[in-house]
């Protein structure tokens, strides 16, 4: 080994070496490699998702209980509207209640899209952690 923990390469055993046992060397070192890249992608994968996590969990943090009263007041105005036309959900195979047929609202233009990403709350995530 090396002062930095690099392996040195047998430099006797490679001048006198055989083309056979070359070759074997050659070949046990790019297993050695691949061997290593694989160790080595297995690590970035899981950093990658604890980071990943960890920045969920802080967004969660800051925004999730505008979430969850956002979802509270879609669901109350859903069950109101659902009560002001008698809709109501039946269960699948039923027939002796009305079906609620709930068409999905077109995709937003992608003007609308652009704009709608300035104006999320990442955004402001992104400028707080910029700043502070």
């Amino acid at each position: 080994m090396s002062q930095d923990n690099r392996p040195v390469p047998p430099l006797e055993y490679l001048l006198d070496a055989s083309r056979t046992s070359l070759k074997s060397f050659h070949l046990a070192q790019l297993a050695r490699a691949a061997d290593s890249r694989k160790a080595i992608r297995s690590i970035l994968d899981e950093w990658v998702e604890s980071a990943a996590m960890a920045l969920l969990a802080e967004w969660m943090e800051l925004y999730g209980e505008e979430l969850v009263l956002k979802a509270a007041e879609v669901i109350a105005q859903e069950k109101t509207e659902d009560e002001k036309t008698g809709d109501t959900l039946c269960v699948s195979g039923s027939t002796d209640a009305p079906r609620r047929h709930h068409v999905a609202d077109p995709l937003p233009s992608p003007h609308a899209q652009r704009q709608a990403f300035f104006r999320s709350p990442h955004r402001i995530f992104r400028k707080t952690q910029a700043s502070g």
